[in-house]
């Protein structure tokens, strides 16, 4: 549902910081999630000892190595890397109709709250733009098709989101050193 003025009107404005502060926290739990995705490593404690030995090493390398035939070259496909984490529109439209709601001015805690919010969302869009400039790099030789379009243009509006939200946070509390990430 999306904030009507009514119950925006509704909700304490200490109650609107904590709620700006859970965004915060469902946000970088996304960002371990997705880091967790990418940094898997498979673990080879269950497999078969024939898996787990190293090449050259005891009896087996004494032996012939026994190997697989080569797939096809049509069933090998690169896994393809998750995206990272952005917020969606419903997420934003949230954010941005409670920080209406805020005072201009707030004191130390509840500014912190905020800034930790705009520094968890310039990570995202960083992040998001360094994993598209990948892509880009690595797809300059055949085309995208209709999917990988639309999901590119949906990466693109989830880093515009963040920063309309950087952006407002930074003007109405003159937080201006966030949009310099090395700070």
């Amino acid at each position: 549902q999306l904030p009507s003025p009514a119950l925006l009107v509704a909700i304490p404005s200490p109650t609107l910081i904590h709620l700006l502060s859970h965004f915060n926290d469902w946000f970088l739990e996304r960002i371990e999630a997705y880091e967790a995705k990418i940094n898997f490593v498979p673990s080879t404690i269950f497999a078969p000892p024939a898996v787990r030995r190293k090449a050259g090493a005891g009896v087996a390398a004494k032996a012939k190595p026994v190997t697989a035939p080569p797939l096809p070259k049509a069933t090998t496909k690169a896994p393809v890397a998750p995206r990272p984490p952005l917020p969606t529109a419903h997420e934003s439209h949230w954010i941005l109709s409670s920080l209406t709601r805020l005072e201009q001015l707030l004191d130390g805690d509840d500014l912190a709250s905020l800034r930790q919010l705009a520094k968890t969302l310039v990570s995202m869009a960083e992040v998001s733009d360094a994993a598209r400039e990948k892509r880009v790099a690595s797809a300059a030789t055949g085309g995208r098709s209709m999917k990988e379009r639309l999901e590119d243009e949906e990466e693109a509006e989830g880093r515009a989101r963040c920063w309309m939200v950087v952006a407002a946070i930074a003007g109405v509390w003159a937080q201006g050193d966030l949009w310099d990430s090395s700070l």
